[in-house]
């Protein structure tokens, strides 16, 4: 199949098989999820994991740290860490909704052909960051549509799409990603400390920030630990933790099992005055008008 048939086709069973929540809508299939939605979205605070997406109709804005990238119809991108972004939808309709494929990227499959096969000369992305946009190659649409395909054979889900899930991971590190996913399946790297400094960061936000224990943790110094975090994520280290903290308090308050005051201490805020304050400087208001707001909304 040519890569504008693939595409058409992608944008076909998304119609068929999302909804317009405007979130990423786990599937039947390994690691698959949809996003639709039939609006533009403002500019929202955001943690993406590390996964490859597919822009298949629509257009969206993603920030990290100074640096803005706008993905457009066949646009992809990869993420290779838990990375704090701005997103929003600037091209949705509900004649024309927006719609993306999201593949959770697994770092044991890619440890797996890692030690198998090196990647790609022919590569665009040597650098090492958190996201690398691109355009989907028609080898890597390929795979993904029958991916897709899967949605109309439930029954074969589990079995085929592991296996197309592991080929995936293959044509992005024979392809351009290939640099990027090989850091990824080494610690060393620095792609490997920063995602060991962010594992930790993610089990233990409601912990006190100790720059230094951290540094130690991923065997370098605070200043190197510093200027590496900074160039993957866009963030420090402490502004990464309060980040992860001021997110799931949000979470916390929109499922309404807790109050304002309730969730600043379940995430570790000692004073619930500062986390109101750095919650108006993350999302831009304050976290029960934020909230009532938002579910106002849905």
């Amino acid at each position: 199949m040519r890569r504008l048939e693939a595409m058409e086709a992608l944008r076909e069973a998304l119609l068929r098989h999302s909804k317009p929540t405007g979130q990423p809508e786990r599937t039947a299939v390994p690691a698959l999820s949809l996003v639709r939605t039939d609006e533009r979205s403002v500019r929202v605070p955001a943690l993406y994991w590390p996964l490859f997406c597919v822009q298949v109709v629509g257009k969206k804005r993603v920030s990290v740290g100074s640096e803005v990238f706008g993905i457009g119809p066949g646009d992809c991108f990869l993420v290779t860490t838990d990375l704090p972004v701005v997103a929003s939808v600037t091209e949705a309709s509900a004649a024309a909704p927006f719609l993306a494929i999201c593949i959770e990227i697994d770092r044991s499959i890619v440890a797996e052909i890692a030690t198998s096969k090196a990647p790609s000369s022919d590569q665009t992305t040597s650098q090492e960051s958190g996201i690398y946009p691109g355009r989907a190659s028609s080898d890597v649409v390929e795979v993904v549509h029958r991916m897709m395909s899967l949605l109309d054979h439930p029954d074969d889900a589990p079995v085929l799409g592991r296996l197309y899930l592991h080929e995936l991971h293959y044509r992005l590190y024979t392809g351009a990603w290939g640099a990027s996913l090989q850091a990824l399946a080494h610690n060393a790297s620095r792609i490997g400390r920063v995602n060991t400094a962010v594992s930790w960061i993610r089990e233990h936000f409601r912990e006190r920030f100790v720059a230094e224990a951290l540094a130690a943790r991923c065997g370098t110094t605070v200043s190197t630990m510093n200027r590496h975090f900074r160039q993957v994520t866009g963030l420090s280290p402490l502004e990464y933790h309060k980040r992860v903290r001021l997110q799931e308090a949000r979470v916390l308050m929109m499922t309404g099992e807790l109050n304002v005051s309730e969730a600043s201490y379940a995430v570790g805020y000692a004073s619930a005055s500062q986390f109101s304050r750095e919650y108006v400087r993350l999302f831009g208001s304050p976290p029960g008008k934020d909230v009532r707001a938002a579910l106002l909304e849905d």
